[in-house]
């Protein structure tokens, strides 16, 4: 056939105007397999394949899956070029209180290597090398502590937001030492010695973050950065604007410690950007988004979501983090509520998410307000029905869709979904079309 022919061939099949084509393997329900351009029509897929001069029509009745080429380095996250050694732009570093050695920091590709001397941090005046930026109102801090040299075994190493920059400033820390595990130390007041307590499971390699909110803080721990576990809580007074960063301590006065930290992020709230998060619908179909609000009426997501209305009342679970096997079985049954990180389950009735916080409201509680980022795992507002669907689809975000039916444009697919009735998804977004 040649290329006259198979432009004729298609133009017949697909119309004056074609839709979009994308790359993609298709099956048959006979076993068949086709490979080429996939371009869509009223009547079914057309495979278009210029180097063996075919156009291969499948109906929708013969469709058993669709596969798609998809580019995930579009919809992922790219890390900056850091290759240069020079503290990351807003970043200083400065060493706090009295010190023997000079305290050092070299940064390149994202990775800290802070160099300290420093005595301590629990007294009533501090010493230590500080990597910091000033802040003002909220915020949270993220790092991964790789490793903290063996100094001394109360070598320190962690996160730090402090009142100012004075050796017997107010501060709060979370980190790890080199041979006693892991600590949580509050200095409420000035020139006082700092309530610390030891966590003696807690080594690096480890993430752990430190969230401010107002004057209380909450310390964090996690072996892979996913799932997290609350260390304390306290409240301390403190101002508007505050220190956030790196502390190291060597723990011995004639030392240099070491210590090498990633990972690190800072903001007034942080996105587990591991994990995008799942809204399963009481029909079974799981979406995945970044969730903007919910109210007692509707879901609102960032993003793709925008133009798809989803109900509440449609919606069963609601994945904030993956979840453990051993965990699964908490969120199953329709017991309404949420899971936290530490497999805590607070019976409660959904009320709603805005801000970042996940609000319930509990029988011996009262309203109970959680953060979504830290902590919580999954929320449970309703028993779900999953039903029998014919096709299973799959987007380049990781959502999927139950359709009991599907029907096809030029340019997006049409699917009836149990939970919300008829739903459009343009075809740029498809990753997979599957008969189950």
């Amino acid at each position: 056939m040649n290329q006259m022919i198979l432009l004729a061939a298609l133009a017949s099949l697909v119309g004056a105007f074609p839709a979009p084509a994308r790359v993609g393997e298709v099956q048959t329900r006979e076993g068949k397999y086709h490979e080429g351009q996939v371009r869509f029509t009223r009547e079914g897929l057309v495979v278009i394949n210029a180097s063996l001069d075919s156009v291969t029509p499948v109906g929708l009745t013969n469709l058993a899956q669709v596969i798609f080429q998809t580019n995930d380095a579009f919809y992922g996250l790219k890390a900056a070029d850091e290759s240069v050694e020079t503290l990351p732009e807003i970043w200083q570093e400065a060493d706090i209180g009295k010190v023997t050695l000079a305290g050092s920091t070299r940064h390149i590709g994202g990775v800290f290597t802070v160099r300290s001397s420093g005595l301590d941090i629990g007294g009533e005046n501090d010493s230590f090398h500080y990597v910091y930026k000033a802040v003002t109102g909220n915020t949270e801090i993220v790092c991964r502590v790789v490793s903290v040299q063996h100094t001394d075994p109360l070598a320190k190493a962690g996160l730090m937001v402090r009142d100012g920059l004075a050796e017997y400033s107010r501060q709060v820390s979370v980190g790890l030492t080199a041979g006693r595990g892991g600590f949580f130390q509050t200095r409420e007041r000035e020139s006082t010695r700092a309530n610390v307590t030891m966590y003696r499971e807690n080594y690096a390699p480890q993430w752990i973050k430190l969230h401010r909110e107002g004057s209380q803080f909450t310390g964090f721990q996690s072996k892979n950065g996913r799932q997290w576990t609350m260390v304390e809580r306290v409240t301390v007074p403190m101002n508007e604007k505050v220190f956030v960063g790196l502390a190291v301590v060597s723990a011995r006065e004639f030392a240099l410690n070491w210590t090498t930290i990633d990972k690190v992020r800072e903001a007034p709230s942080l996105l587990n950007v591991d994990f995008l998060p799942q809204v399963e619908l009481v029909s079974g179909s799981m979406l995945s988004g970044r969730i903007d609000s919910i109210n007692d009426q509707e879901v609102n997501f960032y993003g793709f979501y925008r133009s798809v209305t989803v109900p509440t009342r449609a919606v069963s679970r609601i994945f904030f983090q993956w979840l453990p096997v051993e965990m699964a079985d908490k969120v199953r049954g329709g017991r309404t509520g949420v899971l936290l990180g530490d497999g805590d389950f607070f019976d409660g009735e959904f009320k709603a998410v805005d801000k970042n916080k996940l609000t319930i409201s509990s029988v011996l509680f009262g309203l109970r307000a959680f953060e979504m980022n830290n902590g919580l795992m999954a929320a449970v507002l309703r028993r779900g029905a999953p039903v029998r669907p014919v096709f299973e689809v799959r987007t380049i975000d990781g959502s999927i869709w139950l359709a009991t039916s599907l029907a096809l444009d030029r340019d997006e697919l049409m699917l009836e979904e149990s939970a919300l009735g008829r739903v459009r998804i343009p075809s740029y977004e498809l990753a997979e079309i599957r008969r189950r």
